[in-house]
C-alpha cells in the first residue's frame, strides 16, 4: 500500500525537521563529498571509498532512546523521542579505529 503525500505537505514536515531536529540537520549531505563523489570516471567502489570516507565519523546504526508519557489534554499515553543513544560510525565499519559510542 503506497501512501501519497501532497508536495506542500511534505516540504512543511522536512521544514519542521530542519527547524526542530538537530540530528536531521547534522544528517544533511557535505556538498564537498558530494562533489567529490560525483566526479567523472570514477568507478563505484571508488565513489563508495569517497562516500565512507567523508562521513566516517557520522552515524550509520544506532538506536534512538524515548519515553512513553501520559498526554495531561487528552489522558492517552504518547511516545516520544528523546535522542540518539547508542550508534556505530561509518569508520568502524569500514575497519578504521572508532567505533561504536554510547551516550547515555
Amino acid at each position: 500500500m503506497t501512501i501519497e503525500v501532497p508536495a506542500d505537505v511534505l516540504s512543511q514536515r522536512v521544514a519542521a525537521l530542519y527547524d526542530d531536529d538537530a540530528e536531521f540537520r547534522a544528517a544533511e549531505p557535505l556538498p564537498a563529498v558530494l562533489a567529490a563523489a560525483r566526479r567523472p570516471g570514477l568507478r563505484l567502489v571508488q565513489v563508495l571509498q569517497t562516500l565512507m570516507a567523508g562521513y566516517a565519523d557520522r552515524p550509520t546504526l544506532g538506536m534512538r532512546a524515548g519515553e512513553a508519557a501520559a498526554d495531561p489534554a487528552t489522558g492517552r499515553v504518547v511516545a516520544s523521542v528523546t535522542g540518539l543513544r547508542d550508534h556505530q560510525l561509518w569508520r568502524a565499519l569500514v575497519g578504521g579505529e572508532g567505533g561504536r559510542r554510547g551516550l547515555e
